[in-house]
C-alpha cells in the first residue's frame, strides 16, 4: 500500500521540482523543496552509462563464451573486486555460472551466481574476487542439452592503504579498515546464507565471508558509505560522505544526497533531496516505489530555532521528489528534556535525533526510534493532518499527562506486569534490564496478527538511566540486541529475546549500531557500530569529556573498534556465538577539532547485514 492516503484539503500544496510539480502533504508547516527530485544531468550517473553502454558496444559475434568473450575489471573505478564478463550470444545460450573460491587455506568458500542470458550483447557481474590475488573464475555455459565450463583468472589490485600506513610522508585518513576475527565456528551450516556486507562511515562498503575474508569492497570516492539497503533487482540505495583528498567530506551535501548503485559500483541515478537524510534509507513496506527515510525538519538546521532530526519522509523514487512527511515535533512534546548523550548538554533543538523510522504495512504503522528520547514510537499515518500516536515504548519517565495514555506496560509471557513503575528500584531493574537508550536500527519482524507488533533494534546503553547516581560508565555498560512483541490491545510489551551483555564493556556502543534477523534460520546478526577504546584499551564514551578512568591515558585518545556478531538461538532459549569481528583503523588517535574540544570518532560501522552477493 501506499504511505500517502487521503489528504485533508488544508494539508496540501503545490511545488514546482527539477522537473515535475508534485503535490506534497505535511501534519506540520510545509517545507519549500524548489530544488528537489533527481538530477537527470548529474555527471557520475551519466559517465557511468555512457561506460556500460559502450562496454556493450564493443561485443560482436566473436566474443563467445571462453577465449574471445570479453572482461573488464572495476570498470567503474568503484568496486575493485568486480568485474563483467561481456559476450555474444547467438540465441543458444539459456544461462550462465560464475562461481569464484576463495584461496583461503584452511576452508575456501565459493560463491556463485546464475545469470540468465539474453539474445545479443551481454554484461555479466563477476564479483566475489579478493584484493591482491590472481582470482580463478569458473564460468559454467548451459545451453539446451549441454553445459561447457571454462576457466580463467584475474588479477586483482590491494585494498587501498590503512589508517596505519603512510602516504607520501602523510598518515592516512578514512582508510581502509583492518578486519580481525575473533571467533569463528567452523560448521558454516550453523550461519546465515550470504556474506557480511557493511559499510564504515568514510572508508567504503564491503562484503566479507564466513572467513572473515573480503571478497567485495565499494571504494568511498564516489558513492557515500554512511549506510545503504537493497531496494530490489539487486540495486541498493545509501547516503552519507565520501572521500576526497584523503579527507572525508561530510555534511551538508553528502547527506543531502541519495545513490542508487549496484554491486558493479555503477550509479543509476542521484536525489537530492535538498534536506539531510539522517541514518537509514529504506523502501516503504508494500510499495517498492517509494522510500522512507528520517529527514532533517531545516536546511541543514541554519535555525538555531527548529528543532531538527525529528521528521519521516516520504520519497517518490522515480522523481526523487517528496511526497510526503510526518513531523514528530507535532505529535509528541518537545520539551521533554532529552538524554544528555555524549557531553552534548542540554540540547533542546536534537530533542528527538529520530535515526530510524519504517512502515508496517500490516499494522497501517510508522514506527520510529527517537534516540535522544529513548523511545521508540508509533504513529497511525492516517492523511498528515490527523496522524496520531498508538504507542510509545521505553522509560515512562517524566512524560506529560496527555502522553501518559499511549505509553506500554512492560510483562511476562503470562501477560503479568514485570515491574512496579511506582516503585524507585522497580523504575531502576527496569532501567537496566528492560527498556533501550539511545537505541538505532529499528528493524520489523513478521506478524501477520493486526494488533501485534514485533520489532527488533540495537539498544546502545546509553547510561540506563536518568537519575545521575545509577547511570553506568562505558566500562560497566553493555550494547545488545533486543527483540519486543508490543500487543496494542492491551498496551503492553514483552521482551522476546537479547544478547550482547555476555560480552561487557566492549560491545558497548555510545552510538551508532543495527541488528538484523535472518527470516529462515532466526540468527541475529548485532552490529556494535560505534564500539571504542581509550589508550589504554578501556571502554569509553564516544565524546572524550567523559574522560577514561585511567588518569595516566590521555583523555582525548582513543581507538573505535566496532564490532559485530552472527549469534544463534538454541530450542532450549539458549544462545551460541558463531561469529566475531572486530574493525580497527591500525592506529590510535587524538583527534583534536583546534579548539580542545573533540569527539573521538576513529571509525564508525552504521550498518551490517547478510545476504547473497547478487541478489
Amino acid at each position: 500500500m501506499s504511505i500517502l492516503k487521503s489528504i485533508s484539503m488544508a494539508a496540501i500544496f503545490t511545488v514546482t521540482t527539477l522537473s515535475t510539480t508534485v503535490t506534497l502533504a505535511y501534519n506540520g508547516e510545509p517545507r519549500v523543496l524548489p530544488d528537489q527530485g533527481i538530477d537527470d544531468n548529474n555527471a557520475v550517473v551519466t559517465s557511468h552509462t555512457e561506460i556500460y553502454n559502450g562496454l556493450l558496444g564493443e561485443l560482436a559475434r566473436i566474443n563467445q563464451p571462453g577465449q574471445t568473450a570479453i572482461t573488464t575489471l572495476n570498470p567503474y573505478g568503484t568496486a575493485p573486486l568486480s568485474a563483467y564478463y561481456g559476450f555474444w550470444n547467438d540465441g543458444l545460450i539459456n544461462s550462465i555460472e560464475i562461481s569464484v573460491t576463495s584461496k583461503n587455506l584452511g576452508a575456501p568458500i565459493t560463491l556463485s551466481y546464475i545469470y540468465t542470458t539474453v539474445d545479443g550483447a551481454n554484461l555479466v557481474p563477476v564479483s566475489g574476487l579478493e584484493p591482491d590475488t590472481l582470482n580463478t573464475i569458473i564460468v559454467g555455459v548451459t545451453d539446451a542439452d549441454t553445459t561447457q565450463t571454462f576457466t580463467f583468472d584475474l588479477k586483482t589490485e590491494p585494498l587501498p592503504p590503512t589508517d596505519a600506513e603512510m602516504v607520501d610522508g602523510e598518515y592516512v585518513i578514512s582508510g581502509t579498515p583492518i578486519f580481525d576475527v575473533k571467533h569463528s565456528d567452523p560448521d558454516f551450516s550453523k550461519r546465515s546464507d550470504g556474506i557480511y556486507m557493511t559499510s564504515y562511515y568514510g572508508r567504503g562498503h564491503y562484503g566479507l565471508d564466513n572467513n572473515g575474508d573480503v571478497r567485495w569492497a565499494l571504494t568511498n570516492d564516489v558513492i557515500p558509505s554512511f549506510n545503504f539497503n537493497l531496494v530490489g533487482d539487486g540495486r541498493y540505495v545509501s547516503n552519507g560522505s565520501t572521500v576526497v583528498d584523503n579527507v572525508t567530506v561530510s555534511s551538508p551535501a553528502t547527506n543531502k544526497t541519495i545513490y542508487e548503485w549496484d554491486i558493479m559500483g555503477r550509479v543509476y541515478s542521484v536525489t537530492n533531496m535538498q534536506y539531510e537524510a539522517h541514518h537509514t534509507t529504506i523502501l516503504v513496506d508494500g510499495d517498492s516505489s517509494q522510500l522512507l527515510l528520517p529527514s532533517e525538519k531545516s536546511d541543514y538546521n541554519d535555525g538555531a530555532e527548529l528543532t531538527r532530526e525529528d521528521g519521516v519522509s516520504i520519497i517518490d523514487r522515480a522523481t526523487g521528489t517528496e511526497v510526503n512527511y510526518y513531523d514528530f515535533s507535532k505529535l509528541l512534546d518537545i520539551n521533554r528534556a532529552p538524554t544528555i548523550i555524549n557531553g552534548d548538554g542540554d540540547n533542546r533543538n536534537d530533542w528527538a535525533h529520530l535515526n530510524a523510522a519504517y512502515n508496517d504495512a500490516t499494522q497501517d504503522l510508522i514506527i520510529a526510534s527517537l534516540r535522544n528520547q529513548n523511545v521508540f514510537v508509533g504513529i497511525t499515518p492516517q492523511d498528515n493532518a490527523d496522524a496520531a500516536i498508538s504507542f510509545i515504548a521505553g522509560s515512562h519517565h517524566e512524560w506529560s499527562a496527555e502522553l501518559e495514555q499511549y505509553l506500554l506496560t512492560p510483562v511476562d509471557s503470562d501477560g503479568k506486569a514485570l515491574y512496579n513503575l511506582e516503585d524507585a528500584a522497580d523504575i531502576d531493574k527496569a532501567d537496566k534490564e528492560f527498556w533501550t537508550w539511545g537505541q538505532h536500527g529499528v528493524t520489523p519482524l513478521p506478524s501477520s496478527v493486526k494488533g501485534i507488533v514485533k520489532v527488533a533494534m540495537f539498544d546502545d546503553g546509553n547510561y540506563r538511566s536518568y537519575d545521575p547516581d545509577l547511570q553506568l560508565v562505558a566500562a560497566d555498560n553493555w550494547g545488545r540486541y533486543v527483540e519486543y512483541t508490543i500487543d496494542l490491545s492491551k498496551m503492553t510489551i514483552k521482551k522476546e529475546a537479547e544478547w550482547g551483555k555476555e560480552l561487557g564493556g566492549i560491545f558497548y556502543s555510545s552510538y551508532v549500531g543495527n541488528v538484523f534477523k535472518d527470516p529462515i534460520n532466526g540468527n541475529m546478526l548485532i552490529n556494535s557500530g560505534g564500539a571504542m577504546v581509550d589508550g589504554n584499551g578501556i571502554p569509553t564514551e564516544l565524546d572524550s569529556g567523559t574522560g577514561p578512568l585511567d588518569p595516566n591515558v590521555d583523555p582525548y585518545t582513543s581507538e573505535s573498534r566496532p564490532i559485530f556478531v552472527e549469534v544463534q538461538q538454541n530450542e532450549d532459549g539458549s544462545y551460541t556465538k558463531l561469529f566475531e569481528l572486530v574493525a580497527t583503523s591500525g592506529r590510535v588517535k587524538t583527534p583534536d577539532d583546534g579548539d580542545g574540544n573533540t569527539w573521538r570518532i576513529d571509525m564508525s560501522n552504521f550498518f551490517v547485514i547478510k545476504k547473497g552477493l547478487y541478489e
